[in-house]
Formats: structure tokens, C-alpha cells, sequence
């Protein structure tokens, strides 16, 4: 490997570490205060929480017509900052629709759904939007001006805030679902006051170029494509993903969804954290390599080393699962723990194209992925359907996990074909590994026969991850490196 190829991969595990520590920071905190939060607030409160997070994730992360994600592409900074304007005026003018529109039609949500809406969870929506866009706005300028380690200041700040919160209000006796959204709400506010705090090259973000209509109507118009195909692409991603708050709840309980949002958030950890982090960077970094003709270099990088930290841990927790959400949680949220081992494989493909999407944006391939999008949200629907018909949860997440895995392994072919890529590295990674699974199968089948607790079986896993990692971080210096930087 030449110098140049060494210092680009050192350069990329430095800054996806950067931009990982803030949210190993957040997920730390996250994971610390679970136990004790779960023992706080019931399911119920949880399927409040995520019926919230649902709706204001699907709008405000589209309300700036995805023209945020354009930020990173322009060579000039002014142009940057006429993106930034118009993605801001955007979502300004979303976030007041919402206001209107929930307030027109509060009622016909609360008789749709068939539960009770807290009308300040619905006052509070609008607001959350419009704090959330501009969260995802000022964070790619601070991703422009790789400000990596303020952008992880902030999203562990939002984090504290956001569990503080919860326990404040839990040990408080206040327990029930708006006090979640609550807790959230302050999060977002801290965040927020960090990120301007130390906005870097606040003149020019700040500059007249902000609202030039001139140079606003130019780059909409040179990267429409954004707007015409990422827009819709977006919304249907997130209703996509927010399916089984909706559909759940329709077919079930808001307490059934209880179950879901825990399960599924905790398996988003390992995603925000590395994923999360190496997208953020792959975009930055893709887009000056897909000038220089080394697309295809930093992709493989990237997918070798998303296998290598990735299945084990996903592979290990389809066994523990149940048994590792008793022993931490509490009996009550064994439910929780049996989705988390349906949904383990599908976030593992996730997890592994989730990073590389933005390879569509780089690549002017918006119209592609808008393809990929419809065919997820058709396929997680007929599964969730056909399992709320059945009356049955487990089959509904069972059918969208597996909905999950085709769709998403589609999409890993087309990522691969689009930056020349073989699609079969991904299975010779995972086979280099084959032998610490098959092992670990061995040793816990032999628990679970001889039926030793949660406890013992969660220790087990976990065990067996800890002294899986070691044999990867030798092999590998570069995610030993990462490792460092982190901790």
C-alpha cells in the first residue's frame, strides 16, 4: 500500500473517530440510564415517546426538501451558505404548515390512531421540527469546516440533556409519556446553543449570501435533484421506518410499541455511534475522492471494516436477546428483548449500508435511490400488514425484519456496482469471522440446554464480544487506532 493510501486511511479513522466520540458519549449515557429508566416509565409512556420522535423525524428531517445534505458539495463557501439559507426558509415554511395542519385536524388523528393525543405533545411538534431541521442544517456546516469534534460536543450535550431530563422528571414522580417528550425537547435546546456557539467561519455562514435570492435560486437549481428525487426518496424512508410506530399502534397498543421502541432503539446504538459517524465522514471525504477517481478505495474501506466490528455482536445478540433485556431491564421487558433478536440480522445489513448511501448525492444518483426507498416502504408494509391481520406482533416485526434484509441487500449490490466495488467482499468478510460464531453457537446452545438464568446467559454474550474484539483490533491497527481515539 503507498504512503498516500496509509494517510488517507489514517486521516478517515481519525475523523470518523472524532465524530464518533460525542456519540459514544451519547450512547454511553443512554445505555447507563436504561435500567433505570425502564423501572421509571412504563411501556405506554415509551409508545407516547416514539409516536412523537415518529412525526417529527419524518418532517423535519425533509422540511429542508433535503437541500442540507447539499452543503457539503459546493466549492465555495458562499454557495454553502445560500444552501443553508434556503434549506432554513425551507423548513421554516414546513414547520408552520405542521402547526396548521395538526391543529385542523388534531381530532381526526386521535379517532384514526383509536388513542388519546395530549394536545401539548401536538403544540410541541411544530417547534421540535423546526429545532431539528436546524440541527441537521448547522450540523453539516460544522461537517464542511470538519468541526468534527464540536459536532460531537453537541450530540453528547443533547444526550445528557435529553436523560437528565428523564430521570429528573422520573425520580419526580412525573412518569408519564409527555415528560419524555420533554426531556427530548431540552435536549434539542442544548444542542442547539452549542452548535452556534461555535459555529466555524461565522461571517460567512452569517453573510449576506445566507438569503441572496440570486445565488439561492442558482444552487436549487443545480442540485435539484436533491428536491426532486431526495425529497420524496426521504419521506418515504421515514415513513419507511416509522411504520411500526403508526402500524403497530393501529393493530396493537401503544404498549406494544413500547416494546418496539425500546428494543429497536437500543440496537440503534452501535449504528449511531459507528455508522452514524462513518457517513458523515464518507460523504465529506466520497465526494473529493469521486473527483479524483478513488471512489471505489474509500468504499471498500469503509464496508470491510463496518463486517469486522458489526456481526459478531448482532450475530451474538439473535441468541441473547430475550435473556440480556431481563437480566438489565426487568422481567416486564422480556417482550422488548424477543424483538431485538428478530430484528438483529435486518439492523446488521442496515448497519452496514446505512454509511454508504450518501453515495447516491455524491454520485448525482438521487433517481436510484428514490427506487430503493419505494420498494422498502412496500415491502415493510405488506409484512407489517399481513401481521397486524394476523393479530400477531411478533410475525408483523418478524415480516419487516426480513423485508428489511431484502430490501437492504439490494441496496448493498447497488452501492457496490455504483462505486465498483465486488458485492461479494461483504461475504468473504463475514466468513473470515465465521469461525468465532460457529464457536460462540457452540458454547451457548450448551446454556441455553442446560437452562442457566439471564444473567448467566448475558454473560456469556458478552463475554464472548469482549474477547472477539481484541483479535479484530489486533489484525486490524487502524480500528485499534479508532478505538484509542474514542476512549
Amino acid at each position: 500500500m503507498s504512503t498516500s493510501d496509509q494517510s488517507t486511511k489514517r486521516t478517515l479513522i481519525g475523523d470518523v473517530a472524532k465524530v464518533a466520540t460525542g456519540t459514544a458519549v451519547a450512547q454511553g449515557i443512554s445505555v447507563l440510564i436504561s435500567p433505570i429508566i425502564t423501572r421509571l416509565y412504563s411501556p405506554e409512556a415509551f409508545g407516547v415517546l416514539g409516536l412523537f420522535l415518529s412525526v417529527v423525524g419524518i418532517v423535519s428531517v425533509n422540511s429542508t426538501f433535503r437541500y442540507h445534505l447539499a452543503i457539503l458539495l459546493p466549492d465555495d463557501d458562499k454557495d454553502a451558505s445560500a444552501l443553508s439559507g434556503l434549506s432554513f426558509l425551507s423548513t421554516l415554511c414546513v414547520s408552520l404548515l405542521t402547526g396548521l395542519v395538526i391543529f385542523l385536524f388534531s381530532s381526526k388523528l386521535e379517532i384514526w390512531f383509536d388513542i388519546s393525543i395530549n394536545p401539548i405533545v401536538l403544540a410541541i411538534i411544530p417547534a421540535a421540527i423546526l429545532i431539528d431541521a436546524c440541527l441537521l442544517i448547522l450540523r453539516q456546516w460544522h461537517i464542511r469546516m470538519q468541526s468534527y469534534t464540536t459536532a460531537a460536543t453537541s450530540e453528547a450535550s443533547q444526550s445528557l440533556g435529553t436523560s437528565g431530563g428523564q430521570l429528573g422528571f422520573g425520580f419526580s414522580g412525573f412518569v408519564e409519556g409527555i415528560f419524555l417528550v420533554y426531556s427530548n425537547i431540552s435536549g434539542l435546546f442544548i444542542s442547539l446553543a452549542i452548535y452556534l456557539k461555535t459555529l466555524p467561519q461565522k461571517r460567512i455562514f452569517f453573510s449576506k449570501s445566507m438569503f441572496d435570492w440570486e445565488r439561492i435560486k442558482q444552487q436549487a437549481i443545480e442540485h435539484k435533484k436533491f428536491f426532486q428525487y431526495s425529497t420524496v426518496a426521504g419521506v418515504i424512508n421515514k415513513l419507511a421506518w416509522e411504520l411500526p410506530s403508526f402500524m403497530l399502534t393501529g393493530f396493537f397498543s401503544t404498549t406494544i410499541l413500547g416494546y418496539y421502541v425500546l428494543g429497536h432503539r437500543l440496537l440503534r446504538l452501535p449504528i449511531s455511534l459507528i455508522g452514524g459517524a462513518i457517513g458523515e465522514v464518507y460523504y465529506e471525504r466520497g465526494a473529493k475522492a469521486y473527483k479524483q477517481g478513488t471512489l471505489n478505495e474509500i468504499t471498500e474501506l469503509v464496508q470491510r471494516r463496518l463486517v469486522q466490528v458489526g456481526f459478531f455482536p448482532f450475530f451474538v445478540l439473535t441468541f441473547i436477546g430475550e435473556d440480556l433485556f431481563i437480566a438489565f431491564f426487568g422481567i416486564e421487558w422480556a417482550q422488548a428483548g424477543v424483538y431485538s433478536q428478530i430484528l438483529a440480522m435486518w439492523t446488521f445489513v442496515w448497519f452496514l449500508s446505512s454509511p454508504n448511501t450518501t453515495i447516491y448525492s455524491i454520485t448525482n444518483n438521487q433517481d436510484k435511490m428514490f427506487n430503493i426507498q419505494v420498494l422498502l416502504f412496500v415491502l415493510r408494509f405488506i409484512g407489517l400488514g399481513i401481521g397486524g391481520l394476523m393479530g400477531s406482533p411478533v410475525l408483523a416485526i418478524s415480516l419487516f425484519a426480513i423485508a428489511g434484509i431484502v430490501g437492504y441487500g439490494i441496496l448493498l449490490i447497488q452501492i457496490s456496482n455504483i462505486a465498483k466495488v465486488s458485492p461479494l467482499l461483504i461475504i468473504h468478510e463475514i466468513l473470515s469471522i465465521w469461525p468465532a460464531c460457529v464457536l460462540f453457537s457452540i458454547v451457548i446452545s450448551a446454556g441455553l440446554i442446560y437452562d442457566l438464568n439471564s444473567w448467566w446467559i448475558s454473560a456469556i454474550g458478552i463475554l464472548a464480544v469482549i474477547s472477539f474484539y481484541p483479535y479484530i483490533f489486533l489484525k486490524e491497527p487502524e480500528l485499534r487506532t479508532m478505538m484509542r481515539r474514542i476512549l
